[in-house]
């Protein structure tokens, strides 16, 4: 088999979503020695198994995880054994499509592994690990762009990815130690060839400066991961890096970055790569005027899911309006808004 129990020729890509990875996959993705496929979320059931939240079922997670302990009380080397049987079962599984794509290296490239990546590390560890940073301010902007608009009232969907992955995936760069290879979504826009031939040099792989002609290696349609961008152009385009400043021009969107850098600590963006100085002083620059800003919601209340707020807030009240307003028209928003709002399930209903 191409891929070892312990991860030898298995690389995992984790980042915060749109921060590029569809990207960096789809450029690593052209090498010869490399197979990869849309997101695969594989490990993610199998991990989240040994956790006490976080997930739900239909078959009640809380017990299960329960009956797991008990299980482990009289399983020989307890969650070692578990650990043991992920790594073959998975290895296997890694290996089978490898094999087939006759190619001995898989990347697997899913995001929202920042969860696990201490327990991915532990079935794995000799996996090569690819943490991917971006500007996360640039990140919420992309959200908002791509998953949101224009309906502020989804953030809190996101909540996970803008707020818990910055650290966790700080905590994964320290964690994983030699095993990883921290890479910044501006420097593959700025130098992409520099760029990804260090990536190939850690990898112990022969760079080909075709691989960065990304359009050209696939003629698949993922449904995961971005597909829009990604299949307009061939190569990285440097434009990219600053389009969110662009964004700022949106007071909504002003307010929720200038929000979002009060909860990014100053060390935590240095580890990244970012200074959280210069990123105020883009934002302050780009300050829309006073009654614009007045108008608009705050971040922590846009975060906080519908069924967690107040039966009434003025504040909720007209983020679901202005959303509406945008959705559906003055008229028939003016008819909808009393309805969902006020009916005497709460307020928890979509706008």
């Amino acid at each position: 088999m191409s891929i070892s129990e312990q991860g030898e020729n298995l690389i995992f890509l984790i980042s915060q979503p749109r921060s590029g990875s569809t990207l960096l996959q789809r450029i690593l993705g052209g090498h010869p020695s490399i197979f990869t496929t849309a997101e695969p979320w594989l490990m993610l059931h199998p991990l989240y198994a040994l956790k006490y939240s976080g997930y739900e079922t239909d078959y009640r997670a809380d017990l299960a995880r329960d009956a797991l302990d008990e299980l482990f009380a009289v399983m020989p080397d307890q969650e070692d054994t578990y650990f043991k049987g992920l790594r073959k079962m998975y290895s296997f599984i890694y290996s089978s499509i490898a094999d087939s794509s006759e190619k001995k290296i898989f990347l697997d490239k899913t995001p929202r592994y920042y969860y696990v990546v201490p327990e991915l590390y532990r079935v794995f560890p000799k996996a090569k690990f690819i943490i991917l940073a971006r500007n996360p301010l640039a990140v919420l902007c992309s959200i908002y762009r791509t998953w949101i608009q224009p309906d502020w009232n989804r953030l809190y969907r996101f909540r996970d990815d803008l707020i818990l992955a910055p650290e966790l995936i700080r905590l994964a760069v320290q964690t994983l130690g030699d095993s990883c290879l921290l890479v910044n979504y501006e420097d593959i826009l700025d130098k992409p060839a520099i760029e990804v031939e260090k990536i190939c040099k850690w990898l112990k792989i022969e760079f080909d400066a075709e691989i960065l002609n990304y359009r050209s290696s696939f003629d698949i349609q993922w449904k995961l991961g971005d597909q829009s961008k990604i299949n307009t152009y061939n190569t990285p385009r440097i434009c990219n890096r600053d389009a969110w400043v662009n964004d700022l021009k949106q007071p909504q969107i002003w307010r929720c970055v200038h929000d979002y850098i009060e909860t990014l600590d100053e060390e935590l963006l240095k580890d990244l790569r970012y200074s959280r100085k210069d990123l105020s002083v883009i934002v302050n620059s780009n300050q829309p005027n006073p009654i614009s800003r007045f108008l608009t919601f705050p971040l922590s209340l846009i975060l906080t899911p519908p069924n967690q707020r107040k039966d009434f807030d003025i504040s909720l009240w007209c983020l679901m309006l202005v959303s509406s307003f945008k959705k559906r028209g003055f008229l028939k928003s003016i008819q909808y808004i009393p309805k969902k709002f006020f009916k005497k399930s709460g307020s928890s209903s979509k706008v």
